[in-house]
């Protein structure tokens, strides 16, 4: 039995959080690893927020403690920073760039927090910081649909999950329909490659801007 594992999925409705955070858990299924998943949704289908909590190992309870979180992956950056409360001290934040503006700023009854302010509260919780634009990578896919694969290719890409990569893709496969199948498929790998990249380039620092 592999020691516990617990990653936080956040985003907003529409994002396709609960498909990630689904595909980590029937992955760790097949290979015999067990997990537990508790999905939170916000009060409206297409735009609220969504907290996926995802647990590898033996844990009583699908709720990640505040601070416990070893991986979060953010498909929102606003998200990012209202979810950190779970990020453990250096523990890996993979965040997405790319704004879903909500009905209060839109009215204009709040504001935006910058990207730099963004990475400047979440750099003081963790040195292994990686910000970029994976709607952007998920384009370059075919298919701006599938940035929640972009995400889970990078979070394949830390090396901190408790099974091999064709183990996901296989998944993968399973769960998405075949005529989407090619662009998800790609942007996970997109994902992953950026992951790797960086933390190449950036071994000593894991903090990264696109």
């Amino acid at each position: 039995m592999i020691g516990n594992l617990n990653v936080a999925v956040v985003g907003v409705g529409g994002q396709g959080n609960v498909l990630l955070s689904r595909i980590l858990g029937e992955t760790a299924l097949k290979v015999g690893i067990k997990v537990r998943i508790s999905d939170t949704f916000g009060a409206a289908q297409r735009g609220a927020a969504v907290l996926s909590l995802v647990r590898f190992g033996s844990s009583y309870s699908p709720v990640i403690p505040l601070g416990k979180a070893d991986a979060l992956v953010a498909l929102e950056p606003s998200e990012a920073l209202r979810q950190s409360r779970f990020l453990r001290p250096n523990g890996y934040a993979l965040i997405n760039t790319r704004r879903i503006l909500p009905v209060e700023v839109l009215t204009g009854k709040a504001a935006y927090p910058s990207t730099d302010k963004i990475s400047g509260l979440l750099s003081a919780l963790t040195s292994n910081l990686y910000m970029f634009d994976a709607a952007k990578l998920a384009e370059q896919a075919g298919d701006s649909r599938t940035t929640n694969m972009v995400m889970l290719g990078a979070l394949d890409g830390c090396d901190c999950l408790p099974f091999e990569t064709e183990a996901i893709k296989e998944t993968i496969m399973d769960l998405v329909p075949e005529k989407m199948l090619d662009s998800n498929l790609k942007s996970f790998e997109l994902g992953r490659s950026y992951l790797q990249n960086h933390r190449k380039m950036e071994p000593d620092l894991g903090i990264a801007l696109l």
